[in-house]
């Protein structure tokens, strides 16, 4: 707003100079022709006194011609001035409002670049700390027991997480290119302790720092998978920047109404490293009402990374553990289910997962083969992923809708859930629509009211 204003400012005094230049020398014609006239009048009485009338009358026009030229050099160098005028202040705003367009341009494509470079990186380290975590918890199941608590924890961090990468391409489907780096809590009430302890056991295994724990129970309303997230960064990079067999201390407490987590190690940390992670780490603890901060420990080489969270100080009446779902029931009766799917890996996993909740499965890769099937075993419950080979979910629909008629549920299973897909699986005959990853619980509950 100044530099336009002094911009407007600096042509308008350019202007007004060269207006008073052209006025200067438009008079400057008048004063040296009048100057002139009178010397040749004078000139003229002098070298002849007795000049007659006609004479003089010819002296008095020539005064009065080079007056009236002079008086014409004025107006033409006043009207000049005025018509440079017109045309420079025209030219300077249209050149300001061309200068300012391309600026709020300029500026628009920087900021655009800008949350392009900040959801990028974003979603770096939303991918890549949930596959680290199942990284971790895959290293404690190849070695631990099967019964083992830590066994148990690491398939928790791996339920949990596979459904958090399951959220975050549900995030991506519907923001298209989610440019806004929205992240949506789930919260849940925990015991924060508890999920500390399992982060340290996933790293345990695989390092050969010594982990010293200090763990009060202490009650957080946050979503899980994000905690997780936190844990695995900030743990993870302790124990990547200490040197091998070095301590690393973890505490967690109660104080002042938050949960306070503390870690210390023996490392010097990269400045990239810290900045990058902790960033990150900030972000999500803000999000939870809390906040972080890591400084140089005054005893020792090494850091201390604080964390602070809004501690729950009694739990509800109900219970406030952190809750499942319960298993679904046994079906009163089996059902006769088609399960088409392409993908080998899906296909046995679901078919495996209905067999154990009692229901007859038979399975087919395309749809050709899932017709056959369905005239030589007449489901009730067809499950059909849309993306099939050759002939997709909507010509199979189509094609069991004039084989069976409304006889058997079309249940549609697809990456894709959109309004637009929702409405073509509808058109196409099918009853329900559920998108990839499935939900079990869900699927179960169709096919029991089928």
């Amino acid at each position: 707003m100044g530099a336009g204003h002094n911009g407007t400012s600096l042509a308008a005094r350019k202007r007004a100079t060269l207006r008073k230049l052209l006025l200067l020398l438009a008079l400057a014609g008048i004063v040296p022709m009048t100057f002139v006239a009178t010397l040749l009048l004078a000139a003229l009485s002098r070298a002849d006194p007795g000049l007659d009338r006609a004479d003089g009358a010819w002296a008095g026009l020539l005064v009065l011609v080079l007056l009236a030229s002079s008086l014409f050099v004025w107006l033409v160098g006043r009207r000049l001035a005025e018509v440079t005028d017109e045309p420079a202040v025209e030219v300077s705003v249209e050149l300001k409002h061309a200068l300012d367009a391309e600026r709020r341009a300029r500026q628009a494509a920087e900021a655009v670049a800008r949350e392009k470079d900040e959801f990028l990186a974003l979603l770096g380290h939303e991918l890549r700390n949930p596959l680290g975590a199942l990284g971790n918890a895959v290293s404690i199941i190849e070695r631990l027991p099967a019964g083992s608590a830590d066994f148990k924890a690491a398939r928790e961090v791996i339920g949990r997480q596979t459904e958090h990468l399951a959220k975050i391409v549900e995030d991506l489907r519907e923001a298209g290119q989610a440019a806004s780096g929205r992240i949506v809590l789930r919260r849940s009430l925990f015991d924060l302790s508890h999920a500390v302890a399992a982060a340290v056991t996933a790293l345990k295994h695989a390092s050969t720092h010594e982990w010293r724990l200090e763990l009060a129970s202490v009650l957080v309303s946050a979503d899980p998978a994000r905690m997780d997230q936190v844990l695995a960064s900030v743990l993870g990079q302790a124990a990547r920047t200490s040197p091998p067999h070095s301590i690393i201390r973890v505490a967690l407490r109660e104080e002042a109404g938050d949960a306070l987590l503390q870690v210390e190690d023996g490392a010097v940390h990269s400045a990239q490293e810290t900045t990058i992670g902790l960033a990150l780490v900030q972000r999500l603890v803000e999000l939870h009402g809390g906040r972080c901060s890591v400084e140089p420990r005054t005893d020792a080489s090494g850091r201390r990374f604080s964390l602070r969270l809004p501690a729950i100080p009694e739990p509800e009446p109900a219970d406030t553990r952190e809750r499942r779902p319960p298993p679904a029931p046994r079906p009163a009766r089996q059902a006769r289910v088609l399960l088409v799917e392409d993908n080998d890996d899906a296909r046995v996993m679901l078919q495996r997962i209905l067999q154990a909740h009692g229901h007859l499965v038979s399975a087919a890769r395309d749809a050709r083969a899932g017709l056959e099937a369905a005239s030589a075993g007449s489901p009730n419950v067809a499950v059909v992923d849309i993306g099939l080979p050759g002939m997709d979910g909507y010509e199979f629909a189509r094609a069991m809708r004039e084989r069976l008629g409304h006889g058997v549920r079309l249940i549609a299973v697809t990456g894709y859930g959109t309004e637009n897909h929702r409405r073509r699986a509808a058109e196409a005959g099918f009853d329900a629509h559920l998108t990839k990853p499935v939900d079990i619980d869900r699927l179960l509950g169709l096919i029991a009211e089928a």
